[in-house]
């Protein structure tokens, strides 16, 4: 394999990165999938759900999660 055999391997494997990163940022754009989103999310409903079955006032909770700066969850129901 000569100089330039090297050279287009090093272009395919590059093109191949970067398609890899474009699709992947794509489906994370269109689908919304971000681990860390989610797991905040889960946190957020756990702590809601623990402290409604220990008789916190819903509405202390909600104000409390308003203040907290967290990212808005859209529902997918």
């Amino acid at each position: 394999m000569g100089n330039l055999g090297y050279q287009e391997l090093l272009l395919f494997v590059v093109f191949f990165l970067l398609f890899y990163f474009v699709v992947k940022r794509v489906i994370v754009w269109l689908f919304g999938i971000n681990k860390r989103d989610r797991y905040a999310e889960a946190q957020i409903r756990l702590l809601m759900h623990i402290a409604a079955k220990q008789g916190v006032d819903p509405d202390k909770i909600a104000e409390i999660v308003a203040e907290a700066d967290l990212p808005n969850f859209k529902k997918n129901d």
